[in-house]
């Protein structure tokens, strides 16, 4: 199903505001997502070299090494950016998906639970998204022909008082968002 959204007036949305729009209009408690957007700004964290550089080194989530290997965003980043943003997203508990969900921060006031999710997103180049009905994979091969990708993040909250980063925005874009309705894992569904 496709979504077409733009900020209003009280300014961009965020990554929460269109993750819980998504699970409503969809009327299912999971759903796999997958976005084409305009970015006010991403925050989250990136990989500083390839983990096949790893070799005979200590693991890359190992501290002090983590220092070496990832990179957060102190503020947000790629504004005024083409982002293609994919992830899940599971209303309540996350049952079986609990080691690779988080959180979705902070909570809004008008939601129908909490929600739970795990998003990265590609910044390209900008330039204007279509109008009306778009194709996914046409648009998304639009994107890796024409354009270089910047930057790949795994999309984070920072919600601590005064310092936090807060969280992704965006300004306008289109989601495709489809239910998911069985979770497999290491040869048992859920």
């Amino acid at each position: 199903m496709l979504l077409r959204f733009q900020a209003g007036q009280g300014g961009p949305v965020s990554l929460t505001e269109l993750v819980d729009s998504c699970l409503e209009i969809a009327e299912t408690p999971r759903l796999g997502i997958v976005m084409v957007a305009e970015a006010a700004g991403l925050v989250g964290a990136s990989l500083r070299r390839s983990p096949a550089q790893a070799k005979e080194e200590p693991g890359p989530f190992e501290f002090p090494q983590v220092r070496e290997w990832l990179s957060f965003t102190a503020e947000r980043t790629h504004t005024r950016s083409m982002t293609l943003v994919a992830g899940v997203a599971l209303r309540d508990e996350a049952g079986v998906m609990a080691p690779v969900v988080r959180p979705l921060t902070p909570s809004l006031p008008n939601s129908a639970g909490s929600i739970n999710g795990h998003f990265h997103a590609a910044a390209f180049s900008y330039h204007p998204l279509q109008n009306g009905k778009i194709d996914l994979k046409t648009t998304v091969r639009k994107l890796f022909e024409r354009e270089d990708v910047d930057d790949v993040l795994h999309l984070l909250s920072d919600d601590r008082a005064i310092a936090g980063a807060g969280e992704s925005e965006f300004i306008r874009g289109a989601c495709w968002i489809g239910p998911i309705r069985e979770i497999a894992t290491e040869g048992k569904e859920a």
